[in-house]
């Protein structure tokens, strides 16, 4: 795979393999992807197409058992999946963070706002070998570092925020407090997670909004999954299309929206309501397979319209379409 750009965070051939009582289901296949420095890229696809597996194998959060990953995952030149768990600790939480799609369930309900943001920043400015044993000095340091995130990410009244439990915050705030606390580590890549799923329209896109700016203020790169294509054109530079464990088309956001080419990403682009309401979206007929059926050839053979007979056999290899433009068809030539 070859992309113009200097790499920050480079996955290459990733596979993931689960095995299930059924046998060994291959979820994620020969999955390639990068982001830049400063660079934000948007991965997109229907639920259970692996965007949230290939994120999770990045920041080591798969179980341990029955779980085989396999290729490389290289951030800074640095193959993660080489690295011991402390080594990996050390970059995945720290200078790789991710922000979860449902923030009541990342913030630990029995403790308040200040806690747990103190010891995030406590564990930093302590080093790990110290833990979260501070002494006064320091706690007072993290508390006033805490605040001064909460007021970055526009949350007025950082002491209350502070001295407040998870569940006395509205939707919006508890996700920008995931925010700050994802901040908190200085960050050089941010996985955002459908970051909006959770909250109305309105505050999702305050949220969105946010962070946009927080990117570009920070120079942060941003890796966000989402299946809403509405937010993908509008916050992203590049796309990277998944369908049933494969990266299916990747390109520049306006190229792909301009001239989409794989029949999958044609199909998401045409479920998408039209604002002028003539006509119904089209939608794509089917649902994602059972990764424990999986045909040999291409995975969306069984639901692609214009598939020839050799798709259902030979999987097909990524082609250049043009300067970071690839898709995977055998219909592209």
């Amino acid at each position: 795979m070859t992309l113009t750009y200097k790499q920050l965070l480079e996955i290459k051939d990733l596979t993931v393999d689960f095995d299930r009582f059924g046998g060994k289901a291959r979820v994620l296949n020969r999955v390639n992807l990068a982001v830049a420095k400063g660079e934000k890229v948007g991965v997109v696809g229907e639920t259970g197409c692996g965007k949230s597996v290939t994120m999770k194998a990045v920041m080591n959060l798969l179980p341990t058992r029955r779980v085989t990953v396999g290729g490389s995952i290289f951030y800074k030149g640095r193959d993660l999946l080489t690295l011991d768990r402390f080594a990996r600790r050390q970059i995945t939480g720290k200078e790789v963070v991710m922000i979860f799609q449902d923030p009541m369930t990342s913030l630990n309900p029995v403790f308040t706002i200040g806690q747990q943001m103190e010891d995030i920043i406590g564990y930093n400015l302590a080093g790990a070998k110290r833990g979260l044993r501070l002494p006064k000095r320091l706690r007072q340091e993290a508390r006033e570092q805490a605040a001064r995130f909460l007021a970055a990410v526009k949350l007025a009244d950082p002491e209350r925020i502070l001295n407040s439990y998870p569940f006395q915050l509205s939707g919006g705030m508890r996700q920008r407090v995931l925010i700050a606390l994802a901040l908190a580590n200085q960050p050089d890549l941010i996985i955002a997670d459908e970051p909006g799923t959770a909250l109305d329209v309105t505050t999702q896109a305050q949220i969105l909004e946010l962070m946009d700016q927080l990117v570009q203020e920070r120079g942060i790169a941003l890796l966000m999954i989402t299946h809403n294509l509405g937010v993908v054109r509008e916050t992203t530079d590049r796309v990277y299309v998944m369908y049933a464990g494969t990266v299916v088309e990747t390109a520049a956001t306006d190229a792909l929206f301009a001239e989409p080419l794989h029949p999958y990403t044609k199909g998401l682009l045409d479920s998408v309501p039209k604002l002028h309401g003539q006509g119904l979206s089209a939608g794509i007929e089917g649902s994602v397979p059972d990764y424990l059926q999986m045909n040999p050839g291409c995975r969306f053979y069984p639901r692609c319209p214009q598939a020839l007979p050799k798709c259902e056999f030979e999987p097909p290899e990524p082609r250049s379409i043009s300067e970071n433009h690839m898709v995977s068809c055998h219909l592209i030539g």
